[in-house]
């Protein structure tokens, strides 16, 4: 029994393991894939979820039909656009081996999705360990005294080569914080959920607030701040906007009417001040609603002043234009992204632009929205918004003994699919579908509760014969 508890521990710690390769980048130039540590975690568990439970961890029919739905529509989009190539079937392949191991350690704990949430903040609290231990070594000075020594090889042994190599220091002095994973902003976005559960627990509603986590708030919060990411700090405004909802400050029927020019008079100016403080958060900020608020498309000059993340998301929004005016519908199928901006770069971008910044998140667009913009079309990008949407309880039972934790943990994995919605391409990393399952089925648990209730009070009600 402790080597299964093990064993589903590991599997849920895959969502942090987006840095974790077999061979190194010239290794990765002789193959068509990745291939990933959580790979052969993922087939472990899957194996023994049908040694104990006697069959296989098949979805439920609601995501089998969506799913249904995505790739024959990816079929066609890429018949039509010439774009039936390796890379369909290998989004194809990743979107359905992710999901279905994900989705049998939700099963096999008999869909507790507390118990399964609780195994995800462990890993985001020890990722948080690491990430500040990264950043006290920077603080320290230790960084350098140990270079090139066996402990740096001993990390990349273990797939930490970001340990060393991606060491970038901000204008406060601090570093960039990515502790096991591939950039700072993926460890913002993987903690994301796990800061917003815990901020409830501290100042979250009466029913749902556990003050002895405050330890384990601190050092992931921690953690998330010192990651630096636009974005990741863009999820944490969310977070408090929605920590505030469920406290009702926005109910015009209570006392909201009076925190919402407060809000206007007293917050806005303090996150001017924090876009000052953070000179490369104020130069992403600034970049980003130059190039999306600009009358028209940027000028070939104008866009090689922009930041290179901003660049990255322009850029890839430009050419899923181009592709989804191509083919409106069904877009040019899964995976094929990459494609389009091999075949649209030269319309808006110089060759230059691209020696200067290389071909940033061609793979991915940069953002989940853009991608399926691109490669889904009108049909790919509506079944992404209602997957997304539909789901989503807002605050239902969060007064409710019995559901408090359910709606919150769907609060913060809506608020992570925001995030990814605009800043993350990837179909599959960071445990996208992790998340998405213990999203759509806290959703379908409140709402069964409360259809239960219903039908309970109404046969009370009948009289008897």
């Amino acid at each position: 029994m402790r080597l299964e508890k093990y064993l589903i521990i590991l599997t849920v710690f895959t969502v942090f393991m987006d840095d974790f390769r077999f061979g190194d980048e010239k290794d990765r130039a002789f193959v068509a894939f990745d291939f990933y540590y959580y790979y052969v975690i993922w087939l472990l568990f899957i194996l023994h979820y049908m040694v104990k439970r006697k069959e296989f961890p098949f979805w439920p029919r609601w995501f089998l039909l969506g799913i249904l739905v995505l790739f024959t529509n990816s079929l066609l989009g890429g018949f039509v656009s010439d774009s039936l190539k390796f890379g369909m079937i290998k989004q194809m392949l990743g979107i359905a081996y992710s999901s279905i191991a994900y989705f049998s350690i939700i099963k096999f704990e008999n869909f507790d999705l507390h118990k399964v949430f609780r195994y995800y903040l462990s890993g985001a609290f020890w990722v948080s360990i690491w990430g500040l231990g990264e950043q006290a070594m920077h603080v320290l000075g230790f960084k350098y005294r140990f270079a090139d020594s066996v402990i740096e090889d001993f990390t990349r042994m273990l797939g930490f080569a970001n340990f060393w190599e991606n060491y970038k220091i901000t204008s406060t002095g601090f570093n960039r914080v990515y502790s096991i994973m591939g950039e700072p902003y993926f460890l913002a976005v993987a903690l994301l959920p796990a800061v917003y559960y815990l901020t409830n627990c501290m100042i979250g509603p009466k029913l749902v607030r556990n003050r002895k986590e405050w330890f384990r708030f601190g050092v992931i919060a921690l953690c998330s701040l010192f990651t630096f990411s636009a974005a990741g700090y863009a999820g944490i405004g969310l977070s408090v906007v929605l920590v505030a909802a469920n406290h009702g400050f926005f109910d015009l029927r209570r006392f909201g009417v009076f925190f919402i020019p407060i809000f206007l008079l007293f917050i806005l100016p303090q996150i001017s001040n924090l876009r000052k403080l953070f000179f490369e958060l104020q130069v992403r900020v600034d970049d980003t609603i130059k190039a999306f608020v600009y009358k028209g498309v940027m000028s070939k000059k104008e866009i090689a002043k922009l930041n290179s993340s901003t660049f990255a998301l322009y850029s890839n929004f430009l050419i899923a234009g181009k592709a989804f005016e191509a083919h409106p519908y069904t877009g040019a199928g899964l995976g094929s992204h990459e494609l389009s901006y091999q075949r649209y770069f030269d319309r808006f971008l110089d060759k230059n632009l691209q020696k200067m910044y290389g071909n940033f998140n061609s793979k991915d667009a940069n953002s989940l929205f853009i991608r399926m913009l691109s490669e889904g079309g009108l049909v790919g990008l509506s079944l992404l918004l209602v997957a997304i949407f539909a789901f989503f309880v807002y605050k239902r039972g969060i007064q409710d003994p019995n559901l408090c934790h359910l709606t919150l943990i769907n609060q913060g994995v809506f608020l992570m699919l925001i995030v990814r919605l605009l800043r993350t391409g990837n179909y599959i990393g960071q445990g996208f579908y992790f998340f998405f399952f213990l999203y759509a089925l806290a959703a379908i648990q409140i709402r069964q509760y409360y259809k239960n209730q219903d039908s309970a009070e109404t046969a009370a009600s009948i009289p008897e014969a």
